[in-house]
């Protein structure tokens, strides 16, 4: 059985919360009073000023509150929990409980939050009951400017956040498409762009404070998985501004062997919020895999610029709710640099699909947002990597999913990298060749002005052609009768052509944060195991040639028995794995192709997995 506790956040706050709590922890609350500068014990049993519904306020006692309701219960009972949650603010207290922080150092944390927040006016929020997820999505883009999904409670409980006048006047939209409208009371749109400045400044606050390690695991509102450690800060950055992924939250623990929740602090808002996700939850094996036998280990590959075409991952994004979530956390952080949306751009209607998509600016974030989404799926099933394998740009993804960038550092790193390199050099393009790489030492006027960019498998590489030079290389390979494919790249990876963008690439990726990642990272820039994660390396993994077969001959040397699933949209990572790795046990997994079917072809890999 896994003992789960879960916290409270905003709304369920009342007079006479804590009645019992403050006279039981005297000098947790003269601690708290010293900081805040006022009596929580007044404010919470006798709110004179009537200030427990204002955000600066109600955040610091909700948290005071939930804590000393943890503290008792662990007294009372001497047992901790197996798996610890909060929604919104409550995930404050999981943390709290977890070990990630001493009672006083969460509470300077939840005081800047709440005073943040409680800056931002002019917006509001409301409840759709009776509608799903995708049902709200669909009314917000026909019929609404400043309305965002925040929070996803349940499969039909659905809150929305947006500008004061929009959220009042569209309760008669939803209504007349079958849904209950709640307007809340609450004082701004929380989990939306509304809160973009607060997450700024929040972001510059808690960077001055360091986390230990999680005790116990923590289901994270952002990402609806465990908490990875070095990851603390970014999630609660990331928190502010992203849903509230509840529901997929409860579900994961809802997977977990017989699992017994109970609902730490006042009030039993999320207990009835846990009755309607039961209720709604539909187990099967449609939604997980058996675990993987520990002996086995599991790589996620990532693929890089090449693979990209419009509409990849279309069927996911109507139908599967985890992809299309990451896939709109991810758009939000590109609108606010590029002022587009990429989610627009893949997949809006086109008479030829297939058309040419190589604008470096968009394919960079485009290949990037698949990645992550599609990983976020895997996860869902309950399948973790043991290494995470990228190419070229696939390595920013390895990056996040490892934990080494946060998902907004990383975003933000691929659209510059994209940017620099479109603006300061020429246009180039890459081809994939079928045949050896020694053909560049047998002909060398043919290829005196390309750059060998990857070595893939035997008798497959990768070469950077100029603009001006891919003529007499098209000539040539046809004349040769040697197989090739010019890829939908417009500038030239690996090699010195792109060498104009690397110091101003290299100054902007010295504002990253970056961690040590908590997941096994192997780099083909390096052939083998990442050991440090850095700006240089940040540029090489699209400067320098990707050695991709020495790193998979790297990998089998260390296991016979490993699997490898392509995280790709065309399943080019797998293709080399088949021919560089003809003796690994387990054929590689492709997760998706270009050519539809996206729910069909997912299926088929989550089976495959599961019988490995």
């Amino acid at each position: 059985m896994a003992k789960v506790f879960v916290f409270p956040g905003q709304g369920s706050q009342h007079v006479g919360m804590g009645r019992d709590l403050f006279s039981a922890f005297p000098q947790l609350i003269e601690q708290a009073d010293s900081l805040l500068g006022y009596s929580i014990s007044e404010l919470c049993l006798e709110d004179k000023d009537k200030q427990l519904r204002q955000t600066q306020y109600t955040q610091p006692a909700l948290y005071i509150v939930n804590a000393l309701s943890y503290l008792r219960k662990i007294e009372e009972e001497g047992v901790k929990p197996d798996f610890v949650a909060g929604h919104s603010l409550g995930e404050y207290n999981a943390l709290f409980a977890a070990g990630a922080f001493d009672f006083i150092t969460g509470l300077k944390l939840v005081q800047k939050r709440g005073e943040l927040m409680g800056e931002v006016s002019q917006s509001s929020m409301a409840a759709v009951v009776g509608l799903s997820a995708d049902k709200v999505r669909q009314i917000i883009a026909q019929e609404f400017s400043t309305l965002e999904v925040a929070n996803l409670n349940t499969r039909t409980q659905i809150v929305i956040a947006g500008g004061t006048e929009e959220i009042n006047s569209a309760g008669d939209v939803f209504q007349k498409a079958g849904g209950r409208y709640v307007i809340l009371n609450v004082s701004a749109a929380f989990h939306s762009n509304y809160m973009s400045k607060v997450k700024e400044k929040f972001s510059r606050f808690i960077a001055n404070f360091s986390f230990a390690s999680l005790k116990i695991p923590v289901i994270s509102n952002y990402t609806a998985q465990p908490y990875q450690d070095e990851e603390t800060a970014q999630n609660l950055i990331e928190q502010i501004t992203a849903s509230v992924r509840w529901q997929e939250s409860m579900e994961y623990l809802l997977r977990q062997a017989e699992p017994e929740f109970e609902e730490v602090g006042p009030k039993k808002v999320l207990t009835g919020l846990l009755a309607k996700i039961r209720k709604e939850y539909k187990p099967s094996s449609e939604t997980s895999v058996p675990p993987i036998k520990q002996e086995k280990n599991i790589i996620f590959m990532f693929s890089g610029q090449g693979t990209q075409y419009y509409h990849m991952g279309k069927e996911l994004y109507e139908n599967d709710e985890t992809f299309r979530g990451s896939m709109d956390d991810c758009d939000k952080v590109v609108k606010e640099i590029l002022g587009t949306s990429i989610v627009e751009i893949l997949y809006q209607e086109r008479e030829n699909r297939f058309e040419g998509f190589s604008l470096t600016s968009y394919t960079h974030p485009a290949i990037f947002m698949f990645g992550y989404s599609l990983t976020q799926v895997i996860l869902k099933w309950g399948v973790s990597p043991d290494y995470l394998l990228g190419y070229s740009l696939g390595e920013y993804v390895a990056n996040v999913i490892g934990g080494a960038l946060s998902l907004e550092d990383g975003l933000r790193a691929v659209i510059e990298q994209g940017i620099l390199v479109e603006k300061y050099t020429p246009e180039a393009t890459i081809f994939a060749v079928l045949a050896s790489p020694d053909i560049l030492e047998k002909y060398p006027s043919v290829f005196a002005n390309t750059w060998l960019a990857g070595r893939n498998f035997p008798k497959n590489f990768t070469l950077t052609v100029p603009e001006e030079n891919i003529a007499e290389v098209t000539v040539f390979f046809k004349e040769q009768s040697i197989s090739f494919q010019q890829l939908p790249v417009s500038r030239g990876f690996h090699s010195p052509l792109i060498d104009e963008a690397k110091n101003r690439f290299k100054d902007f990726a010295q504002k990253l944060k970056i961690a040590a990642p908590a997941t096994r990272i192997v780099s083909p820039v390096l052939g083998g195991d990442l050991a440090e994660v850095n700006t240089e390396y940040l540029w090489n993994t699209v400067r320098q040639p990707v050695e991709l077969s020495q790193t998979l001959d790297f990998l089998e040397e260390r296991s016979e028995k490993n699997i490898y699933i392509d995280i790709g949209p065309a399943g080019s990572m797998a293709t080399a794995v088949k021919y560089n790795c003809p003796a690994t046990e387990n054929p590689p997994i492709v997760t998706i192709n270009a050519f539809g079917k996206n729910l069909q072809s997912l299926k088929r890999a989550r089976d495959l997995i599961a019988s490995y």
